[in-house]
């Protein structure tokens, strides 16, 4: 079959032709296809960019109804899926993938090969071939030449951290998604040993060991609990200990004003952490995100329920090495959806910290480096008495406890001591005390469950809501009147 190929800066040309014919406009396109009489194959190069003109559309719908004598296709190639309602009946949808590993090891080798040609460059082991594919995964084949030959111009090698990085521009060029740089220390989380012991036996799930054994990938976790019992910060330590990126994604952003964008920027989220992958996903207070999911028909026309069918869809179906930590702080605005064994791997509710938890966060804000200050040693630190005097504060408030303590200390020109986190802590008000119904009514939800994410967490303790007096209104007899 003869080619042609067309875009609207370079016209119409038949490919292996000296003089092409130039047509610009794409209805002339199709009338110069009209008059071809040999067997011919016509590419047109972003085409959706002119869907919004009625005249192309119609034009697209006549030239499919019209009887050609000779076999004459049209691929239309786009980076979007946008097809007006007028065509989807007429046009076939192709989705090319990304390169797989076999295709990257190929591009990998002719790198290799290039380079050899004009220096003494030693091949790759298997085990250094493996980690590069690895962390090209996820990008286009142009995108894996041009970050190949950067990083042999900057390193003399294929660096991965530098492949990494190219992979932080498309996160950041999505607009949606939020790539993390600034990981935490997994010694720095305290508490919680139940879930950091179920999150530590999914660790080496990702490698091909795990699928040789027949592992399927982990699916993810959902964190419950009130705000600031560390659910975030142990999503960025997770993303350390496993060397695997740290995603983010904001709910809010998917929101559109356009009709069908919302959905679109979904499906485009998605895509890109898929591209990413193998990746953490964290969306943060997901509730907030999904809250009037109930009364999206009556509000806005159905968007946010789309959306959220969208992305329930994903985490059920899911094959992508993608571990998803959603956390909440509000489980009654959960969708009961979202809950269902599926979509996530377990549901874990993350408590206040008990008495050896706050110590195990004492010992971690003192002694904790900060600044150009190398850290501070436990000498001279009651941490049985700071933790009996914290009963009820969270993981962040025993934090700004130990920073108002600094401020103190600072303040007087002397090192930080026990007199100083005292004081921080008579001052401070915790928020089991100002939310104390919500959180007590939280604390029996999760009873049965969820798992609890601390093993010294007694779950057959049910707690109870606060009593409220009872009062008792009687009639007098012959009065007529009432006493309490």
């Amino acid at each position: 079959m003869d080619m042609y190929s067309w875009s609207f800066t370079s016209g119409l040309e038949q490919i292996g032709k000296p003089e092409p014919p130039t047509q610009m406009n794409p209805l002339k396109v199709f009338d110069y296809a009209s008059e071809v009489s040999t067997p011919s194959l016509f590419v047109l190069k972003d085409l959706h960019s002119f869907f919004g003109n009625q005249e192309v559309v119609r034009k697209i719908r006549d030239w499919y109804n019209q009887a050609h004598k000779v076999y004459k296709p049209i691929i239309i190639t786009s980076p979007v899926l946008k097809i007006p309602v007028e065509l989807e009946k007429i046009i076939t949808v192709l989705d090319l993938q990304l390169p797989g590993a076999d295709e990257i090891e190929d591009l990998l080798n002719v790198a290799i090969e290039t380079i050899k040609a004009k220096t003494n460059f030693e091949d790759l082991s298997d085990a250094e071939m493996s980690s590069v594919v690895r962390a090209c995964m996820g990008l286009t084949s142009d995108e894996i030449e041009n970050v190949l030959a950067k990083t042999w111009i900057e390193n003399g090698t294929f660096d991965v951290s530098s492949i990494l990085a190219e992979k932080k521009q498309i996160v950041r060029k999505s607009g949606i998604l939020e790539y993390f740089d600034e990981l935490e220390n997994y010694n720095n989380v305290g508490g919680m040993d139940a879930l950091k012991t179920w999150l530590e036996e999914r660790g080496d799930v990702f490698g091909d060991d795990a699928r040789k054994a027949g592992l399927p990938f982990p699916k993810g976790v959902l964190l419950l609990g009130i705000p600031g019992v560390g659910k975030t910060l142990l999503a960025k330590a997770v993303s350390n200990l496993w060397g695997l990126p740290l995603i983010k994604m904001d709910v809010g952003k998917v929101f559109a004003g356009i009709v069908g964008a919302s959905e679109q920027n979904m499906r485009k989220a998605i895509a890109t952490v898929e591209a990413c992958a193998p990746a953490i996903l964290m969306i943060d207070e997901i509730e907030k995100g999904l809250s009037g999911v109930g009364s999206s028909n009556f509000s806005d026309a159905g968007t946010a329920a789309r959306v959220f069918g969208t992305f329930l869809q994903w985490l059920n179906d899911k094959t992508s090495p993608v571990f998803v930590i959603a956390t909440a702080n509000d489980v009654t605005q959960l969708p009961p959806e979202l809950l269902r064994k599926g979509r996530f791997d377990e549901i874990f509710f993350v408590s206040l910290p008990d008495h050896e938890d706050r110590k195990e966060i004492f010992q971690i804000h003192v002694t904790k480096p900060r600044g150009q200050h190398p850290g501070r040693t436990l000498e001279g630190f009651d941490l049985d008495e700071l933790a009996s005097l914290t009963e009820g504060f969270s993981g962040s408030e025993i934090e700004q406890v130990v920073i108002a303590g600094l401020f103190k200390a600072f303040k007087e020109k002397k090192e930080l001591a026990q007199e100083h986190l005292v004081s921080a802590i008579n001052e401070t008000i915790p928020l089991s005390l100002t939310m104390e119904e919500q959180i007590t009514r939280l604390k029996r939800w999760a009873h049965n469950r969820a798992r609890p994410a601390s093993s010294r967490c007694k779950s057959e303790e049910q707690p109870k809501l606060m009593e409220m007096p009872k009062i008792r209104i009687t009639r007098k007899k012959g009065s007529g009147g009432f006493e309490l």
